[in-house]
């Protein structure tokens, strides 16, 4: 008895035009608030990644090169009113100045090129290049280029033979002083 008492309720329930209308009002109601939760959630910019920033002192950052092990970034900055450019070691990981800096003047520099081993650091600048021990950023040697570089960009071949400096309209071929000149 009881079920047919259910059974009449709800089919008399379901036959009633508004009943149906308010049950398909609810679905549609209960689907527009999720579906607006779902996209609030989705416009909102997920907390994946922190950002933190350290004044250099350079008035423009050129160029920055991680060490292959990511502890250091050298920060090659210039565009000072003074006139200087200079190239300072930050800790990667704490994002502060490690106290270790070089300088240029002329806002000459042009590109670094990291050794594949990180102990050396390949300074291009207006006639030479400067190759910089990077534990202290000392100067290792001075190596005239006889094509200005003019901006130009620079690049180790793999096993580090060569460092290729382009120039006005050439390409200046260097040969690193681990390697041995090609006679001519």
């Amino acid at each position: 008895m009881i079920n047919i008492i259910k059974k009449n309720i709800q089919n008399s329930f379901l036959k009633s035009k508004w009943n149906r209308i308010t049950i398909v009002l609810i679905f549609a109601l209960v689907a527009m608030v999720g579906l607006i939760v779902g996209l609030n959630n989705f416009n909102k910019p997920k907390n994946l990644a922190q950002a933190s920033s350290l004044d250099t002192g350079f008035y423009k950052i050129h160029q920055v090169l991680a060490s292959p092990d990511d502890q250091v970034l050298y920060v090659r900055g210039g565009g000072n009113s003074d006139g200087t450019a200079g190239i300072k070691k930050v800790d990667a990981n704490t994002n502060t100045d490690m106290g270790v800096s070089v300088s240029y003047t002329n806002n000459t520099g042009f590109d670094m090129v990291l050794s594949q081993d990180g102990s050396k650091l390949y300074l291009i600048l207006f006639n030479d290049v400067k190759v910089l021990n990077t534990s202290d950023l000392s100067l290792i040697a001075s190596i005239n280029v006889d094509s200005s570089p003019s901006g130009a960009k620079a690049v180790l071949n793999s096993d580090e033979s060569k460092l290729y400096v382009g120039g006005t309209n050439t390409v200046n071929v260097i040969y690193p002083l681990h390697s041995k000149h090609p006679t001519t």
